[in-house]
């Protein structure tokens, strides 16, 4: 498990009363920190897979000043591209930048009432924008040579025009909980806007 910053150390210390983040989450505290800012918020769910974390992602919603608006997830395939999105539809006032559960892939925060997929020509809705990106490849494409009744024959060329296509996380995109950190993300999120390769290298 990754270092917690002092800050998140400070934080939970205050809330319950002991300066050691327990080996699994805990919903008041989870809670506690959703008001004080959704970066240590973030910071305490990266502390755990995702497999424990993602009921807390699901079922709850955090009571704070964004939790009645639409919340936009758009990701972008690198972290330059997602600061220049960002920078680009926020405005004059620019995004708020945090950090996710990756802490290699920045969040950066807005809001507009300029989204058109939800506003209308006379409607005003007020949306809360997350911009985030990918880094290099989620997943690789291989070949399941298991499901081969001969393994043997595997290195024969003409197998490659009836195997099956697998897909497996990249070693870096699992070092960086590139997926969790997207997962995250998606599970507080209403829309998703890819900002992409319109083509199968950028669907991985």
């Amino acid at each position: 498990r990754k270092q917690p910053s002092q800050q998140l150390i400070r934080a939970v210390t205050e809330i319950s009363g002991k300066d050691v983040i327990d080996d699994t989450p805990n919903k008041r505290i989870l809670d506690s920190l959703a008001k004080r800012g959704q970066k240590l918020r973030f910071e305490y769910l990266g502390l755990y897979p995702y497999s424990i974390i993602s009921p807390f992602l699901m079922t709850s919603q955090s009571k704070n000043s964004h939790s009645d608006k639409v919340k936009i997830l758009m990701v972008a395939e690198k972290p330059s591209i997602a600061k220049s999105i960002a920078d680009a539809l926020s405005g004059n006032r620019g995004p708020y930048q945090r950090r996710g559960v990756s802490r290699a892939l920045p969040v950066y925060e807005f809001t507009t009432d300029r989204f058109l997929p939800i506003n209308g020509e006379n409607e005003k809705k007020q949306c809360l924008v997350r911009v985030t990106s990918v880094v290099g490849h989620i997943y690789s494409l291989g070949f399941d040579f298991d499901s081969q009744k001969d393994k043997e024959k595997k290195n024969d060329p003409r197998d490659y025009f009836r195997l099956p296509v697998t897909k497996k996380e990249e070693g870096t995109s699992s070092k960086l909980r590139v997926v969790d950190h997207l997962k995250a993300l998606a599970g507080d999120s209403d829309h998703l806007v890819l900002w992409l390769d319109c083509d199968p290298e950028g669907e991985n």
